[in-house]
């Protein structure tokens, strides 16, 4: 698969799938490719910027409510990260 092939990092390649998919408009797998670029040793400014990055193809208002459900994501995953006491 993509995301199997050699020459770039898991997070990058994670990255640029965000990218690609919140261009597109590709919601569900948006967020599955922001937790696993997370999950891949990017930090959630990465993520940001790759979003930012798919602003040159999307509305505003597209992009900005992608990103709310990103944010939501990400601390999702902070969440899930962190151990309970």
């Amino acid at each position: 698969t993509v995301l199997a092939r050699g020459g770039l990092e898991a997070a990058t390649r994670e990255l640029a799938a965000v990218t690609a998919l919140a261009a597109s408009d590709c919601r569900r797998q948006l967020l599955s490719h922001a937790r696993g670029a997370v999950r891949c040793g990017a930090d959630e400014g990465r993520v940001r910027a790759a979003l930012r990055l798919a602003a040159l193809f999307r509305a505003p208002r597209d992009l900005a409510e992608m990103t709310a459900q990103v944010e939501r994501a990400l601390r999702a995953v902070r969440d899930a990260d962190t151990p309970r006491s």
